[in-house]
């Protein structure tokens, strides 16, 4: 992201950087630091190049999770506060979160 950028250590080999069409020899113990979005370019010498870097990670991209959980099953019909779940009554109000009918599921 903006204000971050690439660190580069340089492990064994030789080789270049190159920026904005500057060549930069490139040794063991060679250490370079590329602001955000720079354009550069890495070549190998005739030994190879081995060298780490180190970058922060961009997050990953949120997943489509779909529509967010609704939560009008927890609101007191009363005082249209958030009630817990499995409450029977309402926290601030006290007002019963469901009817019961006696006898309801006899048959």
């Amino acid at each position: 992201g903006a204000g971050h950028g690439l660190l580069l250590t340089v492990l064994a080999g030789e080789g270049e950087l190159r920026l904005a069409g500057t060549r930069f020899p490139l040794a063991p113990g060679a250490l370079a630091w590329l602001p955000a979005r720079t354009p550069h370019a890495l070549r190998a010498g005739a030994r190879g190049l081995t060298y780490t870097t180190a970058h922060r990670h961009r997050p990953p991209a949120p997943a489509d999770l779909g529509d967010p959980a609704c939560l009008l099953a927890h609101v007191c019909p009363h005082c249209d506060h958030l009630t817990p779940d499995g409450a029977r009554f309402c926290p601030h109000c006290g007002h019963p979160l469901w009817e019961t009918t006696p006898g309801a599921g006899a048959g």
